[in-house]
Formats: C-alpha cells, structure tokens, sequence
C-alpha cells in the first residue's frame, strides 16, 4: 500500500485545506482572546506562514522522484516561486482585510510576522526535508 505521504493528491489536498483555513481567518471576524504576551497576534501570524511553506514545500517534494537525492536537491528556482507565493499570499490577505471587510485592518507588523515565518521555514526546509524523509523510510 502506497504510504499516504508519497501520493501527492493527498498532500495537496492537505496544502489546499490548510490555504483555504488560512483565508477564512484572515477575512472573518475572530473573537478578541485574552492576549497572553505582547505580540501574541505576531507569533499566530509567523507560526501560521511557517506551516503554508512547510507543507506546500512538502506537497512539492512529493512530486518528484523518490529517490533521496533528488528529495534534497529540489529546484532553487521552484523554491524561490514557493517563498513569494506564501510571502505574497500574507501580503495580499492583509490587503483584502482593509478592502473586504470593515472589521479588519491592514497592519504592517503582520505583514512583516508572516514574511518572517516564511524566511523562517526556507532557512529550515533541510531539516523539514529530512524528517519527511525519514518518515518515508521508516515506513518502507
């Protein structure tokens, strides 16, 4: 049986549901939480980029061979592509919260947060890219 990590439907369809989950947060009306520490708004915001690049990294590790080699060298250009995709997307939602709603504002500093969060997974896609090997391998 093919390992669920290996078919890139499944995987895409993970990087998918988590996209669509990313817009719907940033455009609805979310309650006001106890706020827990100063920029607790700015950590949600890098945590959540951090995880689109991961898992649409993921998602195109699983179109290539599976052959290690290959798993680790993927395309600089394909990464470049996948960091402004996901730099672009934060941006572009911030815009669309000052533009589509009147509940939500555009705010610099979240945009700068999801920009870090993104810088933050490419300087660790090595090591994403070795456990998601590892997964495999421990499955084979």
């Amino acid at each position: 049986m093919k390992h669920w990590l290996r078919d890139k439907f499944v995987l895409l369809a993970i990087s998918g549901i988590y996209t669509t989950i990313l817009l719907y947060l940033s455009l609805s009306r979310l309650p006001s939480g106890t706020i827990q520490f100063q920029y607790q708004d700015k950590a949600h915001h890098l945590i959540a980029y951090f995880g689109l690049f991961i898992l649409w990294l993921i998602y195109l590790i699983s179109t290539r061979q599976y052959n290690k080699e290959e798993v680790t060298d993927l395309k600089t250009k394909k990464l470049v592509y996948l960091t402004i995709y996901c730099a672009g997307f934060g941006m572009l939602m911030e815009v669309f919260q000052s533009v589509f709603t009147n509940y939500r504002v555009l705010d610099l500093y979240d945009i700068c947060a999801n920009c870090i969060g993104v810088i933050i997974a490419y300087l660790s896609r090595k090591f994403w890219i070795k456990i998601y090997n590892r997964l495999l391998t421990t499955r084979d």
